[in-house]
């Protein structure tokens, strides 16, 4: 029985001149933790969403696109009752709202948005929504499962190859394989992954949240990393993933935020 979450969360600028990714761990009861870097055991508490948030259209608007996108997302989450799927797919058309918004208010924003997961943990498993190409990993039994969708142009790219219509080195060197196919920006969600069923957790899994930058780094890199530190706390996980993110000395590094989750029985 799953009794509590050990979570921690945390994040760094790559080469970037500024941060535009925002997160947040929030208990049921809508207070939330440090957007970066805290570790708490949840024990007052049967539910733990976390919520993170990616920016685009330049280092102001995708600033403000993801911090009014994790805010929102959270506040009206925590303001609702009823079925689990419903507040998330509430919570999540209220945080595009909010862009849409925004950008009502000052046309020079035109263009911002954000990629979002919202991820609600209990006792009965995970459910999440999102939208964009921020990742969601379990990691269990020395196997490593990307649980929501990607909805960048990759998996299109990466069906031509099976199709014999492209080639894996073509399709690995698009130009526009990192192109989003669906972001909040205010306008019509043109795809989103809504997980109605939870998906079971069992104590000492791994649930990491990511943004893409985690990508400079190979998902057998992500899941060795885990292990290794298996017994170490949350909080240096999370910062032992950064670390190597660092380390991979991408010179075009992205923004990179990290939440991990691990339930306790």
């Amino acid at each position: 029985m799953i009794a509590q979450f050990e979570h921690a969360s945390g994040a760094i600028i790559g080469s970037r001149t500024s941060q535009e990714d925002a997160c947040a761990f929030a208990l049921l009861n809508g207070q939330a933790s440090a957007l970066t870097g805290q570790t708490v055991s949840i024990t007052s508490s049967n539910e733990l969403l976390a919520v993170l948030t990616d920016g685009m259209g330049g280092h102001v608007g995708g600033a403000k696109a993801s911090s009014l996108a994790c805010r929102n997302f959270i506040a009206d989450y925590s303001d609702r009752t009823g079925p689990t799927s419903e507040r998330l797919m509430n919570a999540l058309e209220e945080s595009n709202k909010s862009i849409e918004t925004e950008i009502d208010l000052d046309r020079a924003l035109h263009g911002m948005g954000c990629t979002l997961i919202g991820a609600t943990f209990r006792s009965s498993g995970l459910r999440w929504v999102s939208v964009g190409d921020s990742l969601l990993y379990l990691i269990r039994g020395g196997a490593i499962y990307h649980l929501n969708e990607d909805h960048s142009l990759a998996p299109v790219l990466d069906e031509l190859v099976l199709a014999g219509e492209m080639s894996a080195y073509e399709a690995k060197c698009h130009p526009r394989r990192n192109a989003l196919r669906s972001a909040l920006t205010g306008t019509t969600l043109d795809l989103v992954d809504l997980k109605d069923d939870p998906v079971p957790l069992e104590p000492d899994d791994i649930v990491v949240v990511a943004s893409d930058g985690i990508l400079s780094i190979s998902e057998h890199d992500i899941l060795k990393l885990v292990q290794d530190n298996q017994n170490l706390d949350t909080e240096k996980m999370v910062r032992a993933l950064l670390d190597a993110v660092e380390e991979a000395q991408d010179p075009f590094q992205d923004n990179t935020t990290i939440m991990v989750v691990r339930p306790k029985d």
